[in-house]
């Protein structure tokens, strides 16, 4: 398989992976495909939705690997668009775990956690609300779910760990105008 004068060749003895180029063979973007994974090389515009097939298989999307040169993992961005114009609304980004199935099977759950530190703290979390610059900041809302005929509404649990010190962790609740 090649690219010969703009046309894909391919050859029947050929053992070599499939790279899609976007513009053209010397480009810095493409997709690469290979006998066992895909890889994307920089910047890749996808117009609709990415699904993944495989049913049989956790779905891991990961960044690039470290290395002793360049020993800091880099940051995943997943970003909504920003709006254009007067008044265009920034794109919003939905997490939606999966429902269960209608024969009682439980929906799926979504967990965020910060970085396990082994020399070092762990990673945090942080949720924050949008700031505005001419209006009410965005607002953060925390809510169990709802409970069907008869059940109780899903709680919400607050909670510190300790340490091997036996010093659990401070709940702090504040608001720069001490207005709670």
């Amino acid at each position: 398989f090649g690219w010969d004068d703009g046309r894909f060749v391919f050859h029947n003895d050929s053992t070599q992976s499939i790279g899609l180029q976007v513009n053209g063979w010397e480009a810095e973007n493409g997709l690469l495909v290979y006998e066992d994974k895909v890889a994307f090389v920089n910047n890749i515009e996808i117009s609709g939705s990415i699904k993944f097939a495989n049913n049989t298989h956790q779905i891991t999307i990961t960044g690039a690997d470290t290395s002793l040169a360049y020993p800091n993992a880099q940051r995943m961005v997943i970003q909504g668009t920003q709006g254009t114009g007067s008044g265009g609304e920034g794109g919003d980004i939905y997490l939606w775990a999966g429902a269960g199935s209608y024969e009682s099977g439980s929906g799926g759950d979504i967990k965020l956690r910060g970085g396990t530190g082994y020399d070092n703290q762990g990673g945090y979390i942080k949720i924050q609300g949008g700031h505005s610059y001419t209006n009410q900041g965005g607002y953060v809302l925390i809510e169990g779910g709802h409970g069907g005929a008869g059940y109780a509404g899903g709680d919400i649990t607050i909670r510190t760990y300790s340490g091997s010190s036996a010093i659990s962790g401070k709940i702090h609740l504040e608001t720069p105008a001490n207005s709670i």
